[in-house]
């Protein structure tokens, strides 16, 4: 199941407006683009890759953009978007941006109204770049973002936010790999670069693998078989897929921020389990929790027994999690934190309560997020405080670790406020 561009999702993007006007509920927004007909031009290119430098978005066609009218595709254009090649749209990308983009199509229908809609998963390996020039709308060495509704060209905070990230996650990788060797000892490991095909190890001395060889290779343990014909390398031992763990297709998708974007949307998922699973293989130790786990029907012991027994997960994980569980588990009254004795906190403690509007800032990030972790479950409006919150979050993304960390503490203050496990 792919984890954005699923029927369930898009029936609460594409919601009709209640009064019977035609139109859709939901403006455009950064995640949200409509279009009056089909076409995979420039400007989609240009959306596509502001879309993957933020968190991922909707592009539909047979909506007016402006009014949000509910036109539709004719037949014609319903049967050109349907029989549109993914791959040809997939290489066009490529052609234009790096790394890759990803994107998923799907035909649906609200009404008689048949709509396409094309998704546009959030990159991995952000910035995406324009690497050539097109017809004016995109220009080599381009960097895309979506403000809001619109899809310009990147300004200096969040490009900052992006390669601060991108480091974090390089170090936090580096530090787990320096873990990983000091456990097992330099002499037991050797090192493989699937970019290259060259490898060394103490034990090993050298070993090299062609580059035509490189892009077939499979490893397969001892006693099995890879595809007939297919070149395989016979490993000798206990084989962890790290790669296979990596590329299927539920992990894959359900990465770190997709978790976050899924319960602050509030949004249904096919297999809440898939969530739980994924967030036991994520090297962040702040995840909402609860909701998935109310999803699956778990109780608190239900949840710490599951995690117990998720197949290869970060072992580091799992060990903060539980320790989170256990000590969090117990009445729901001892949930808010004391607010310290600051006018300023007081007074953003008293908007929340009141649901007044709140620009969070850098210069009000701290009393803005420790008025929302005093906040008792009774006092929590779900549109109102998950907005405040998500703008913390994504404030956060360009003031580093720390305030990372303190934007998920609140996500999972709020998680386990709402949707308390029973004993």
């Amino acid at each position: 199941m792919i984890a954005r561009l699923s029927h369930d999702i898009i029936r609460n993007v594409l919601q009709p407006d209640l009064s019977g006007s035609g139109t859709l509920q939901k403006s455009e927004d950064d995640t949200v683009e409509y279009k009056k007909s089909f076409s995979f031009d420039d400007k989609i290119m240009k959306t596509c890759a502001a879309f993957a430098n933020c968190r991922g978005g909707y592009i539909v066609f047979g909506i007016e953009d402006q009014t949000r009218s509910i036109l539709g595709l004719d037949h014609a254009k319903s049967k050109r978007f349907d029989e549109y090649d993914l791959a040809d749209a997939t290489a066009r990308l490529n052609s234009r941006f790096t790394p890759t983009i990803r994107i998923g199509k799907t035909l649906c229908s609200v009404g008689n109204h048949d709509l396409g809609v094309i998704y546009v998963y959030e990159s991995n390996s952000k910035p995406v770049i324009a690497t050539s020039s097109g017809s004016g709308v995109i220009r080599e060495g381009d960097v895309f973002y979506s403000y809001g509704a619109r899809r310009e060209r990147i300004k200096y905070a969040e490009l900052d936010g992006i390669i601060r990230h991108r480091v974090e996650e390089q170090m936090e990788i580096l530090a787990s790999q320096v873990q990983f060797i000091a456990k097992r000892g330099p002499s037991n490991i050797a090192q493989f670069d699937l970019t290259t095909g060259d490898g060394t190890g103490h034990a090993l001395r050298q070993f090299a693998i062609d580059e035509e060889t490189l892009s077939e290779l499979k490893v397969v343990k001892e006693g099995s078989l890879s595809d007939e014909g297919a070149p395989a390398l016979r490993l000798v031992a206990d084989v962890t897929t790290i790669r296979s763990e990596v590329i299927t297709q539920e992990n894959y998708d359900i990465d770190k921020e997709r978790v976050v974007d899924m319960f602050l949307d509030q949004l249904p998922v096919d297999d809440p389990r898939l969530f739980l699973t994924a967030i036991c293989k994520h090297e962040v130790t702040y995840s909402p929790m609860y909701y998935f786990a109310h999803l699956a029907g778990f109780s608190m012991s239900d949840l710490q027994e599951f995690i117990r027994n998720v197949e290869k997960p970060r072992q580091y994980t799992v060990e903060q999690l539980l320790k989170r569980l256990d000590r969090e588990s117990g009445s729901v009254e001892r949930l808010p934190t004391p607010i310290s004795s600051s006018s300023m906190k007081a007074t953003f403690l008293e908007q929340l309560q009141m649901k007044d509007e709140i620009e969070v800032s850098n210069l009000n990030f701290n009393e803005v997020m420790e008025s929302i972790m005093s906040l008792k479950p009774d006092e929590i409006d779900k549109e109102y405080t998950f907005g405040i919150a998500r703008s913390l979050y994504r404030q956060s993304s360009g003031m580093g670790s720390s305030y990372r960390t303190g934007a998920r503490k609140v996500i999972c203050h709020l998680d386990r406020a709402l949707y308390p496990l029973q004993d």
